[in-house]
């Protein structure tokens, strides 16, 4: 499609060739970081079984502001829940 800009690669802190993590860099720089947000948070609601006070205090975030963040990302906090 006219527009659409190829998937490319970069490493992170590395030079090509190098082992390192790969990154989307042909994204916005607001979207990179709203992706590694969302796998941030589902990271430690998995490691806290779901639990919204636990994962509010491991990301040193006010558990109104966590809840503000799982509804913009759509995430449903009891699909962790054990």
């Amino acid at each position: 499609h006219e527009g659409v800009r190829p998937f490319r690669t970069s490493q992170v802190g590395q030079p090509e060739g190098d082992a390192g993590a790969r990154v989307d860099v042909d994204q916005t720089l607001s979207a990179f970081l709203a992706q590694q947000e969302e796998a941030y948070l589902e990271t430690l609601l998995r490691e806290t079984r779901g639990s919204l006070a636990a994962t509010a205090d491991r990301a040193d975030v006010d558990p109104r502001t966590l809840r503000r963040k799982l509804k913009r990302h759509g995430i449903d906090r009891t699909r962790f829940l054990h």
